[in-house]
């Protein structure tokens, strides 16, 4: 019985009872109670009443743990953008447990479906290669009477381009758009070449004070592979290409961690809880400027060069946001801005010491994410001191900072004038995540200097980063106070 059966089986009996009374002063009612010829046991009376009382109690802390149960599974919901299969968890009385491990397996298949869906259009590596800048480029600028010509001589470069604007999703194409397949292949008369020296000083935002160039080994011969043999970035980082949409990858924050407990005791429940990382598409957009008669050319070395030329301004902003990214002004944000990551400065501008190489080794490794292929990435100018600077300054050990095979204490050491002068990022650029949507969106100017017979392209590319563990990174530079 609860509290109101007992109430009412005691006054079916001529027992009136208080409305405060408590349920221990019911039971002790209950249980003395004694009729003149009654034949029930009274311990009984009282045992059911105990049960009944328990039973409301064990209802009563159900009711809170459901609640909780709900809140929690739709709050999980809401986070991923799955509130339907959220949902559907609830309905099924599904533990919080075991919708998280629902959860995550549709996030991961709908990343996957992602990737799969991307802005390729399945051009064989034959039509991928002959696809033409140069006729796509002379239909687009092509007066009216020559239209008709130029655009049948570009019609296979014009189907392509529209099939790729078709795929793009997160975003309204602004001219015309490249395929991922023809930014992937590889460039006709590209990649005989030894070495291309690469103007890196000219990228707004530029704080470096070293040298105005940086030779690059040119290893392969794509318009991809041309932005990443510009960028340090992009050699270092792992790169998502070809995305198409927002992407939102699960990250665990905390494991479950192991405890000691005595005979017969119930080990202590540890939650496992999980955070997003987004990567969301960012527009990088650079202008170049072609003669008439340039665009009338049809040797691969003009071709090879268009190429070039687009992906050299672009490939220095990526870079360089890619470190110093603030993710103001519709900008990525970037290693040095990203919360978390270790820092420190030095002791003296410009001239560390290899003890504090050491501790930003230190400090990744007491955050359990030192791997073998960490990595430094600094200017010039740090390179210099660090080639005449003793590891230890009062010995007779002739050994520099800088050692042979451009290492640091073993590390991996990458030179680049995109990082300011006394700036060091130490880390596993393996964590850092680098998207890239579709192919490269491109508009043809040609009346902005039309008297000068100067046609204009501009292009546009989506990129973004995203750290995986900002304890993969440490950061060291000059006190700016």
């Amino acid at each position: 019985m609860n509290k109101e059966q007992m109430i009412a089986w005691l006054a079916a009996r001529g027992i009136q009872t208080s409305a405060d009374i408590t349920d221990a002063e019911l039971v002790r009612m209950v249980t003395e109670y004694k009729p003149a010829a009654s034949t029930v046991d009274p311990s009984e009376v009282a045992a059911r009443a105990q049960r009944s009382i328990q039973v409301g109690e064990d209802h009563g802390r159900g009711a809170t743990e459901e609640r909780n149960r709900v809140k929690s599974i739709l709050a999980a919901g809401d986070q991923y953008g799955q509130r339907d299969l959220a949902q559907k968890a609830v309905n099924e009385g599904k533990t919080i447990d075991a919708f998280r491990v629902e959860l995550l397996d549709a996030v991961g298949k709908r990343n996957q479906q992602v990737r799969e869906s991307t802005a390729t259009i399945g051009l064989s590596e034959t039509e991928a290669r002959g696809f033409s800048f140069l006729k796509l480029f002379r239909a687009l600028t092509a007066p009216a009477g020559e239209q008709k010509r130029y655009s049948e001589e570009a019609k296979f470069e014009l189907e392509a381009c529209a099939a790729a604007a078709d795929k793009m999703t997160h975003r309204s194409v602004k001219g015309v758009l490249i395929p991922i397949d023809v930014m992937t292949a590889a460039i006709p008369g590209l990649g005989q070449r030894g070495t291309d020296i690469v103007s890196i000083k000219t990228a707004s935002g530029y704080t470096g004070t070293g040298g105005n160039t940086v030779q690059t080994q040119l290893l392969a011969s794509s318009f991809i592979d041309i932005l990443r043999n510009r960028t340090t970035i992009m050699q270092l980082g792992t790169e998502l290409g070809g995305l198409v949409g927002n992407i939102d990858i699960p990250r665990q924050t905390t494991g479950a961690s192991a405890s000691w407990i005595g005979e017969d005791a119930d080990s202590t429940q540890e939650d496992v809880d999980f955070d997003l990382v987004s990567l969301r598409p960012k527009t990088v957009t650079n202008f170049m400027e072609v003669t008439r008669k340039m665009l009338m050319q049809s040797s691969l070395g003009m071709e090879a060069l268009l190429r070039r030329q687009m992906a050299q301004g672009i490939a220095q902003q990526i870079d360089l946001k890619g470190y110093y990214g603030t993710g103001s002004s519709d900008t990525p944000t970037g290693i040095k801005a990203t919360s978390g990551i270790n820092s420190f400065y030095w002791a003296t501008d410009n001239t560390p010491l290899f003890t504090e190489f050491v501790r930003a080794e230190t400090e990744i490794a007491s955050d359990n994410a030192d791997v073998e292929s960490m990595a430094y990435v600094t200017n010039p100018v740090i390179r210099g001191y660090a080639k005449g600077a003793r590891k230890i300054a009062t010995s007779t050990d002739s050994t520099t900072i800088w050692e042979p095979g451009n290492t640091i204490n073993g590390y991996r050491t990458e030179i680049t004038n995109q990082i300011a002068t006394g700036d060091v990022f130490f880390g596993n650029f393996a964590d850092l995540w680098i998207g890239l949507w579709g192919g490269l969106d491109i508009t043809v100017d040609p009346y902005t200097n039309s008297k000068k017979g100067r046609i204009r392209i501009v292009g546009f590319q989506d990129i973004d980063f995203a750290v995986r563990r900002a304890a993969s990174f440490c950061y060291i530079g000059n006190d700016p106070a």
